[in-house]
Order: C-alpha cells, then structure tokens, then sequence
C-alpha cells in the first residue's frame, strides 16, 4: 500500500473511532466539541507512533519530525477531506434539511402594520 492509501487508512480510522466513541461521550457529558479535533490528533498520534509510519521519510533530518506530521496528517485528514468536498458544494445534506427548507419556503407571513398618517392598521400583502 502506498503512502495515499495509508493516510487515508489512518484518517478514516481516526474519524471512524472518534465519531463512534469520543462524541457520544462528549454529548453525554455536554463537553466543548471543539476539543475533539485535539482527540483526533491524539489517536492519530498514537496509531502513527504505534505502527512507526512516516509519510516524509528522507525530508527531514530527524524521523520524529516526519512521524508528527503523519500524525497531523492522520488525526486531521478525515476532516480536510470533509471541508474540501464542503468548498466544492459536494456536502452531503440529509432530508431534515431540505424537509425545514421546503417549510421555511412554503410558509406565508403576514405583518400587520400601522401607518403614522391614519393610524389604522393594514395587513401587509
């Protein structure tokens, strides 16, 4: 397998365990998702050092350098993937969405509104 296919590999499982394990735990517990992007790169880093994986052998002078690139690359890849198919307007939508766009489309709004001049209210058309 070549390097792609293993960047890829890791990024999946990474995504893969922390959407599975680490946010039902969050949400169970009402924690800041914002750190799961830190999970994401831990777990990231421990599969990379755990199988010795360097995307960058040969680049840089000490190995480790390459390693913790591998593990920014593994634990952040899942959601580089996700924002570039997001800039290109290929994110997937569920049917919630489009059911609450067809309602928010659909539904007609009346405001009522007072003129200062007659001061009698009229419906807005």
């Amino acid at each position: 397998m070549d390097d792609l296919g293993k960047a890829a590999l890791l990024a999946t499982v990474v995504n893969r365990l922390v959407a599975g394990i680490m946010t039902p735990i969050f949400d169970e517990y009402n924690l800041d998702r914002f750190w799961l992007t830190y999970v994401a790169w831990g777990i990231g880093a421990a599969l990379v050092f755990s199988t010795g994986i360097n995307f960058f052998p040969g680049l840089f002078l000490y190995p480790l350098i390459g390693q913790v690139l591998s593990a920014v690359i593994a634990g952040g890849g899942a959601n580089l993937i996700h924002d570039l198919l997001g800039a290109w307007g290929a994110r997937p939508t569920s049917d919630w969405d489009d059911d609450e766009q067809e309602e928010e489309r659909s539904s007609t709004t009346t405001a009522t509104l007072t003129y200062p001049v007659a001061n009698t209210p009229r419906t807005a058309p």
